[in-house]
C-alpha cells in the first residue's frame, strides 16, 4: 500500500526515507511472525481470530503511525498514532494543524488509510488469507459484531473480492 505514496514523494522529489522504513520495517516484523508462527496446520480457532484481528488493528495503526512520525510534519508519537488510527478507522479527525508543512506524500498516505478504512483492514486480510491456506471464517465472526456472522456470498472471499472489486471501481 506504500507503494503509490511512494512513487508519489519519488516524482515529487520529495524525501523517500519514512516511507521505505516503514515499508522496510512493515516488512520485516511480517516475515519475522511467519517464521515464527508458521506450522503445518493452518486451521485458525476462534480465539486465533480474535488474536489476529485486534493484532492487525494494533500493527496496522503503528505502522501506519510512522510515515508520519519520520517526517518533517512536526508530529510527536501520540498524534502520529492519533492520525494513523483515526484514518484506518475513518473518524475524519486530525491533529494536522497546516497541511502544508506535511509532505504531499504523506496526505497521500493519509487519504489513502481512509480509503482502507472505509473497507476495512480485516475484510482485505481475508480475502487474503485463504489464498495463503487460512480460513477466514474465524476472522470475520470476530471482526463483526452480533450472534450471527451471515455470508452474503457462499464464499466469504468471494464476498470481499467482489466488495473490493466494487470499490475500488
Amino acid at each position: 500500500v506504500l507503494c503509490l505514496p511512494l512513487g508519489a514523494a519519488a516524482v515529487l522529489g520529495e524525501p523517500l526515507g519514512p516511507l521505505l522504513l516503514t515499508g522496510r520495517a512493515g516488512a520485516a516484523a511480517g516475515l519475522t511472525l511467519i517464521r515464527v508462527f508458521r506450522t503445518a496446520d493452518r486451521r485458525i480457532q476462534p480465539r486465533d481470530g480474535f488474536l489476529v484481528v485486534s493484532g492487525a488493528w494494533i500493527s496496522v495503526s503503528v505502522f501506519g503511525a510512522l510515515p508520519y512520525l519520520l517526517t518533517s510534519g512536526g508530529l510527536g508519537l501520540v498524534d502520529a498514532l492519533f492520525e494513523s488510527v483515526s484514518g484506518f478507522t475513518t473518524t475524519g479527525s486530525t491533529v494536522i494543524a497546516d497541511t502544508s508543512i506535511v509532505p504531499r506524500s504523506v496526505l497521500l498516505w493519509r487519504a489513502m488509510s481512509q480509503w482502507l478504512g472505509g473497507m476495512g483492514i480485516i475484510l482485505f486480510t481475508i480475502a487474503i488469507l485463504p489464498l495463503l491456506g487460512i480460513g477466514g471464517m474465524q476472522l470475520f465472526k470476530a471482526e463483526v459484531p452480533g450472534p450471527v456472522a451471515d455470508k452474503v456470498q457462499p464464499r466469504l472471499a468471494a464476498t470481499a473480492r467482489t466488495l473490493w472489486g466494487i470499490y475500488v471501481a
